[in-house]
C-alpha cells in the first residue's frame, strides 16, 4: 500500500516540522528576551 506509505509520511513530516517550528520560535523568543 504505497499510498498508506506516503500518507504516514506526510503526517510525520507535518508535525515534526510543526515541532520545529515551535521549538525555533520559543528559542528565538527565549534568547531574545
Amino acid at each position: 500500500m504505497p499510498d498508506d506509505s506516503e500518507r504516514d509520511r506526510r503526517s510525520f513530516l507535518k508535525i515534526a516540522g510543526g515541532a520545529a517550528a515551535a521549538a525555533t520560535v520559543a528559542g528565538c523568543m527565549g534568547g531574545g528576551e
